[in-house]
């Protein structure tokens, strides 16, 4: 397969160019390997469930393609999108952590409220 900034991520993902676990990380905030190869590695770091295997498929994809061009406010605004994913995930974390401990705080709060 020839690769250019425009392979979607899914087609490097149906030929096994990428792995499972890179794939699903990316593709929910990015559709072509140029969008990936403009992030730097510290954000893809940064990505839920991306850690340094998948970091190193991108690198041996980038060495195998030309320097991609896309829009640099696209792929902020991407990068921006997986940001917000992370959070919206801790929130929910934190959320269900209140919910466990709900009748602990009530009992607390009831105590100072003397």
């Amino acid at each position: 397969m020839k690769l250019n900034p425009d392979t979607p991520l899914k087609g490097l993902y149906a030929k096994g160019m990428l792995s499972t676990r890179a794939y699903n990380a990316l593709a929910g905030n990015y559709d072509t390997l140029g969008e990936v190869l403009h992030i730097p590695e510290d954000e893809l770091l940064r990505t839920p469930n991306f850690g340094k295997v998948s970091l190193k498929e991108v690198k041996t994809l980038r060495e195998k393609c030309p320097k991609p061009r896309v829009n640099p406010v696209v792929v902020e605004l991407r990068a921006l999108r997986s940001r917000i994913s992370a959070l919206e995930s801790s929130i929910g974390v934190l959320r269900q952590k209140l919910a466990e401990h709900q009748n602990d705080l009530m009992f607390l709060f009831r105590g100072f409220k003397k």
